[in-house]
């Protein structure tokens, strides 16, 4: 059980910055698409002032929600390795606070697998850039709760 929490630690460290840089290049790209479809400087150079809109100016759009879609993998796969740690934890562990501290971790982490699952079902409604800070601080929860693990692990020698 040690090596599961300490290995679950490292990977909410993992998880936070990886996040964060999705949850950047997802914004990234949407202000480029807005950009370039705002301030389009062959307009005002060319002789004619016809506007062609054409699917190019969605290849952002299409970029932003490829990131959105890595966002939300990333997402369920660490919440289901969270979620076994902590079910692991329920089964070898027996004291008493850790029992709780399993349960808040498990009723989080299958809170935040469900939520994770919205950018991977329709990325176009909801971005990752819009839900990375609440992920963003249920790692920072998670971190709490596996270094309460550690010390539980190292206190029974399961």
């Amino acid at each position: 059980m040690r090596a599961f929490f300490i290995a679950a630690t490292v990977l909410s460290l993992i998880y936070i910055f990886s996040s964060a840089a999705i949850a950047e290049k997802v914004s990234s790209a949407r202000w480029s698409s807005y950009y370039d479809a705002v301030y389009d400087y062959n307009d005002y150079y060319s002789s004619d002032y016809s506007y062609d809109y054409s699917y190019d100016d969605y290849a952002y759009e299409d970029e932003a929600d490829d990131y959105t879609r890595m966002g939300g993998m990333v997402s369920v796969f660490y919440m289901l390795i969270s979620a076994g740690a902590f079910l692991l934890a329920l089964m070898k562990i027996k004291t008493k606070t850790m029992k709780v501290i399993s349960i808040i971790g498990l009723s989080l982490s299958g809170l935040f697998l469900l939520w994770s699952m919205m950018p991977l079902a329709s990325p176009g409604s909801i971005s990752f850039d819009e839900v990375a800070p609440a992920f963003i601080l249920a790692a920072i929860a998670f971190i709490g709760l596996n270094v309460v693990g550690i010390v539980h692990a190292f206190k029974t020698s399961t």
